[in-house]
């Protein structure tokens, strides 16, 4: 049995506390938000409000693996709901996980097992992870460029586009890749009869579609007058630079995994000496 005279006020105390640290400090104790109001704490243990209302008021008391997910997510030990002790700091492990953004999950499991926390500080040391950082850092633009840079050409042109790219690099050595070289590979897999000319124009914006299917492709700003050359080289200028970038950002991510598989190596050489 446990101290059920004491439970309600140092829950309802607890729960509060919390709460303070969550709206005087809330970039570091945001994860506390649910202890705003007996409803909120309801909601995130999946219990009534009345159940919690209850708890506080001293007429009902959960059971002990709920107290023990109520210590759990409030970071107290369990001594201090079930005996009167004062409030209790952070756990030290919650603290180190707020501070470092790695998960309580993953520092529990290097507390309990050496050879795991040997492998982290391994991986973790600045001097063998910073390769692996500044790489992998520059992998998370590929997207970006793309989803912004093209934003002005619909999906089934920019399909074709990225397509036609890939042929670009495969036919020609690196140092023939330029944005003229580009633009005259476009002119050779879209040719000017390969369009509409006439379609929907206003003065300032003009839709092109192509022959061989129905579907609208792009809107681009040519003063209301489709010409097939600058038509192209609106294509090669808005895609070229996107296009090449995503290009080195895979050579990018091939170079990070030999990297890893590098340093992976010298991490099993170290343990085995």
């Amino acid at each position: 049995m446990y101290n059920t005279k004491e439970f309600s006020n140092q829950l309802k105390k607890l729960r509060k506390n919390r709460w303070e640290l969550c709206k005087n400090f809330e970039e570091i104790y945001e994860k506390y938000n649910f202890c705003k109001s007996q409803e909120t704490f309801a909601e995130r243990l999946g219990v009534e409000r009345r159940t919690i209302s209850s708890w506080e008021n001293g007429t009902t008391f959960p059971s002990i693996e709920t107290i023990v997910l109520i210590c759990n997510i409030l970071d107290c030990p369990i001594e201090f709901l079930l005996n009167k002790f004062e409030i209790p700091e952070i756990a030290p492990i919650s603290n180190a996980s707020l501070y470092s953004g790695i998960s309580t999950e993953i520092i529990r499991e290097a507390l309990r097992n050496p050879e795991y926390l040997d492998f982290l500080n391994f991986f973790m040391h600045p001097e063998n992870c910073s390769s692996l950082l500044n790489g992998i850092t520059l992998s998370n633009w590929k997207q970006y460029w793309i989803n912004t840079t093209l934003q002005t050409l619909r999906k089934p042109l920019k399909k074709w586009i990225t397509n036609i790219f890939k042929d670009f690099i495969k036919t020609n050595p690196f140092y023939k890749i330029t944005e003229h070289s580009y633009k005259t590979f476009l002119k050779s897999k879209l040719p000017e009869a390969s369009f509409s000319f006439v379609s929907k124009q206003s003065k300032t914006k003009i839709t092109i579609k192509v022959k061989e299917t129905p579907e609208l492709y792009t809107t681009v700003e040519l003063n209301g007058i489709f010409d097939y050359s600058s038509f192209i080289g609106y294509l090669a200028n808005q895609t070229y630079m996107p296009l090449i970038q995503a290009e080195l950002l895979e050579l990018e991510k091939n170079k990070l995994a030999n990297s890893f598989l590098d340093l992976f190596a010298k991490y099993i050489e170290q343990s085995d000496t």
